[in-house]
């Protein structure tokens, strides 16, 4: 192992008879598997329904640096409140929600009404993984806001 560890690269290459076998060491950081566990309950959310609730659900999103999105989790709506208490996720990776730099805004929690024949936007924010773990710790929410339309 310390000759892999100490080659160039961290790829040893070993002469067979006949060929060759490459060795490769790599380093793999606890991080990559530890796992979380997320739950997410909303206060005084907008009324949006006709008898003065909302009947909400989200999608928590992984934003990619090419500018797209990849769905993670997407909640089932809870009927009849303006104050959900949605069920915990299940295990999700750590690595999966966050780059490199645990600061870079890299999750967006889009909550939405569900109706009938559609969903109507209730609004989201986009934070860091730090972010989300620090808002618990400290007891801080997060405010939806209504993205912005295209030429505003």
């Amino acid at each position: 192992l310390a000759h892999v560890v100490g080659s160039r690269g961290g790829t040893l290459k070993l002469d067979l008879r006949p060929g060759h076998i490459y060795v490769t060491a790599k380093e793999e950081s606890q991080a990559g598997r530890d796992t979380v566990v997320l739950k997410f309950r909303g206060k005084d959310m907008k009324k949006m329904d006709f008898f003065g609730t909302s009947d909400p659900y989200f999608k928590l999103e992984r934003l990619l640096p090419n500018g797209t999105t990849k769905l993670i989790f997407e909640s089932k709506p809870i009927s009849n409140t303006l104050n959900p208490d949605w069920p915990a996720l299940s295990r999700q990776r750590v690595a999966d929600l966050m780059t490199a730099d645990p600061h870079e805004k890299t999750l967006r929690f889009h909550c939405f009404d569900k109706d009938m024949f559609s969903s109507d936007d209730m609004g989201r924010f986009e934070c860091s993984f730090t972010e989300l773990i620090d808002a618990q710790r400290n007891g801080t929410c997060f405010t939806l806001a209504k993205p912005e339309k295209p030429g505003k």
